[in-house]
């Protein structure tokens, strides 16, 4: 009988195992995801500052150019704001997207189960360590 309580600690030590290797592939993903977020942050000023001198050298050209160019920027700005807060990405989402699309396992089915599709490698990281986590208290009561 001492069999079951040996396999019991060798499954506790196998899980801990795995929820360290995933918290610290996790950790990596939200390093990567603060560096995405501060390029884009670096990024942004320069692109604003060359849009406006195009602009603005556009207008000196002619009126309905620069109107033309702003307009469009508008649009592009706005369409790409909304896709993005319609889609509620976060930045650890947009570091490590999943881009699988046909080739995803559930795509083509009706059911995925119990579990829906992820957005990016890291909440299959999270829905791993949710896993691992509640199967290593169970297994500690």
């Amino acid at each position: 009988m001492n069999v079951l309580p040996m396999e019991r600690e060798a499954e506790i030590d196998q899980i801990r195992r795995e929820l360290a290797m995933l918290q610290s592939r996790y950790a990596l993903y939200r390093r990567l995801a603060a560096f995405w977020r501060m390029f884009f942050i670096m990024l942004t000023p320069p692109l604003i500052i060359g849009a406006a001198i195009v602009a603005f050298r556009l207008f000196r050209f002619d009126i309905l150019y620069g109107l033309f160019f702003v307009g469009g920027l508008l649009l592009v700005i706005s369409v790409l704001v909304w896709v993005i807060r319609s889609s509620e990405l976060r930045w650890i989402d947009f570091a490590v997207l999943l881009l699988a699309g046909i080739f995803h396992p559930d795509f083509f089915s009706a059911d995925p189960g119990e579990r829906r599709r992820v957005r990016s490698v890291a909440e299959m990281v999270e829905q791993q360590i949710a896993d691992r986590e509640q199967r290593l208290s169970v297994l500690q009561r």
